[in-house]
């Protein structure tokens, strides 16, 4: 069997977020196995079906960004009501909280419910994203649990009695949609692509939305240069 040639990438992969406890969660799941960054970026709100929706954040984020990029889509999907809100889960909660998603169902029998990740990647804004899915059935129920992530809460995963939210983060990611689609999203990179970046480049970018460099030789003596050239202004300003 004739052996994959891997594409080499010289920066690591951006996860577009601004989300930090999404950000620890992604980087739980995907453990140091991959050199990954963040950064948070104003994407438009695009309608459409989940994959597409994914593959069109992937191509604007690489324009942005110049550079290889990981995007995410959830979706929270009712089967009474046709796998709405779906996408649009975010605005939802927003306008109606927990409290208010679990209400959509009041009126019908059928609670059940699955959650969807979509995860896209694409090395450049001129090649095709990669889509990657996840999900997890369950079903929803009046919120339990810490309201600090989302729709959390109102969702209880098959086979258990906690929901989302009252589950250990240990648990929860070995059998979430996230853990699914990314488990997909790290056996396609690591098969498929290689990494070759310089020493500048913080790989381990630990704050959602900032870039951090590292300390090396060239940032150092930038900063010489930038201390000295100060201190020359400010004689200038004395000596008049």
């Amino acid at each position: 069997m004739a052996s994959v040639t891997k594409v080499v990438l010289s920066r690591p992969v951006t996860f577009v977020t601004g989300n930090a406890k999404k950000l620890e969660e992604v980087r739980s799941i995907l453990g140091h196995s991959l050199p990954l960054q963040s950064h948070k970026l104003d994407l438009p709100e695009l309608q459409g079906e989940p994959e597409a929706i994914s593959k069109e954040k992937a191509r604007l984020a690489a324009e942005k960004i110049k550079g290889p990029v990981l995007v995410e889509d959830t979706c929270l999907c009712f089967n009474a009501l046709k796998d709405l809100p779906g996408p649009y889960v975010k605005w939802f909660l927003d306008k109606l909280g927990n409290e208010g998603l679990n209400n959509m169902l009041m009126a019908y029998e059928d609670k059940s419910a699955y959650a969807l990740c979509v995860f896209s990647f694409a090395t450049d804004a001129d090649t095709e994203p990669e889509t990657f899915m996840g999900t997890t059935e369950g079903i929803i129920v009046p919120p339990r649990g810490p309201k600090d992530f989302g729709w959390d809460p109102v969702f209880q995963p098959d086979g258990y009695e906690q929901t989302f939210a009252e589950m250990p983060k240990e648990e929860k990611n070995k059998i979430s949609h996230r853990y699914r689609s990314l488990a997909k999203v790290k056996s396609h990179l690591e098969a498929n692509y290689e990494f070759d970046i310089p020493s500048e480049t913080d790989a381990n970018n630990d704050s959602a939305g900032n870039d951090v460099e590292k300390d090396t030789p060239k940032k150092r003596k930038r900063e010489e240069d930038d201390e000295a050239a100060h201190e020359e202004t400010k004689h200038k300003k004395e000596e008049k």
